[in-house]
């Protein structure tokens, strides 16, 4: 245990670091919050409600995605299937170390170091410009749900990009299968839109896609549209997903380290 502490002292050190990184990320985030909310307020100018959110729903509801999406977010995919790719990855090996436990030590650690600079920022800046726009007696979240469901829906995220890493042992690079995952998480998570606009066979492909657990869910928690009757269907939902993709990632990982060299895939 004492060998996790210190790696991740040493992470969080490292993700401090790198300042200028965190801010182009920042700056990302801002801009694309701004670009969306042009839209959407454009698009509220012929009507009042759109999948039972109003105009002022909505910039509550885009103002939250990046502040849930910076929690959940992850990058161990690239990182580790360059590992794998390079033969990096054979020094992991000879270390009395878990590679799930590592990882997520690491994740939390520059999650931590990444948030105490940037979440700052964030609100203070959407504060100034956003406050003639929103009140916060508009928001009314079931707290307890909404931390629940952010945390579970980091832990879904980093078993996701568990599950994509050891894929490196066959594929040259991993990238294609990361981007599939951003494109499903914009598409199903709630990212481009919130979900309830969708209706039909979409709907129920969102409704059964573990994506939306990862931005929509605490998101709506967050912003009220689910209470705390809607607690236990979706935890049973995002436990069966993280079991799922628990075994999966770990069957991928132990076929794929029988056919790994020190020269990588």
């Amino acid at each position: 245990m004492r060998k996790y502490s210190r790696m991740f002292v040493n992470y969080i050190q490292t993700a401090v670091e790198f300042k200028m990184d965190i801010l182009v990320m920042l700056i990302e985030s801002l801009v694309s919050v701004f670009g969306g909310l042009v839209l959407w307020i454009a698009i509220f100018r012929n009507t009042q409600n759109i999948g039972g959110y109003t105009s002022t729903g909505t910039i509550i509801y885009f103002l939250l995605l990046p502040v849930i999406n910076f929690i959940t977010f992850t990058n161990i995919a690239d990182d580790l299937g360059d590992q794998i790719r390079l033969g990096e990855f054979s020094s992991f090996l000879i270390k009395p170390i878990e590679l799930w436990r590592t990882q997520f030590v690491k994740m939390i650690s520059e999650k931590i170091g990444f948030l105490s600079f940037v979440l700052p920022i964030y609100c203070f800046v959407l504060f100034i410009v956003f406050r003639s726009f929103i009140s916060l007696d508009e928001i009314k979240f079931s707290p307890f749900a909404a931390v629940i469901f952010v945390v579970l829906g980091m832990i879904l995220n980093f078993i996701i990009d568990m599950t994509i890493a050891p894929l490196a042992f066959w594929f040259d690079e991993v990238w294609s299968f990361k981007h599939l995952k951003k494109i499903c998480g914009l598409i199903l998570g709630g990212m481009a839109f919130p979900i309830t606009i969708a209706s039909g066979a979409y709907r129920q492909i969102i409704d059964w896609s573990p994506f939306k657990f990862v931005i929509y869910i605490p998101v709506a928690f967050f912003t009220g549209k689910l209470s705390s009757s809607d607690i236990i269907q979706n935890l049973v939902q995002v436990s069966a997903w993280i079991f799922i993709f628990a075994i999966l990632g770990r069957l991928i990982f132990y076929l794929g380290i029988k056919n790994y060299s020190a020269n990588g895939n």
